[in-house]
């Protein structure tokens, strides 16, 4: 697969060190787009979705992709909370990023190391 068509994703997060981060980014990213939110909107119904998308559902069906109870454009409300921290997480993540995968190999080499100290099989060093 071409690198540069590589587009991050919460999944990332997923066998490195810091694979707990995956459902902190899922959550971080609206449930319509998959990208993280933009301008993002609080429901009627408390469900958060960037204010694009959710405004283009409403126009379709006027339902909540979520939980599918009616929704109005003008009952939404800005979610300074979650633009906040998506903003911080965006900041953040290449640098963590970039340390978790350092980790996730530093790791496994540690352990052949032991292993070989040991005179054991990297399986059973631990």
């Amino acid at each position: 697969m071409d690198p540069s068509l590589d587009l991050p994703d919460s999944t990332d997060w997923l066998g490195t060190s810091l694979s707990a981060f995956e459902p902190l980014e899922a959550a971080l990213r609206c449930e319509i787009c998959k990208e993280f939110y933009d301008t993002p909107v609080i429901t009627s119904c408390s469900h958060t979705f960037c204010s694009r998308c959710i405004r283009r559902c409403i126009t379709v069906d006027g339902k909540c992709p979520t939980c599918k109870k009616q929704v109005q454009a003008d009952k939404l409300v800005p979610n300074y909370v979650a633009r906040e921290i998506v903003e911080r997480f965006q900041f953040a993540r290449p640098r963590a990023m970039e340390l978790a995968k350092q980790d996730s190999v530093v790791a496994p080499a540690k352990e052949t190391v032991h292993a070989i100290e040991a005179d054991e099989k990297p399986d059973e060093a631990w």
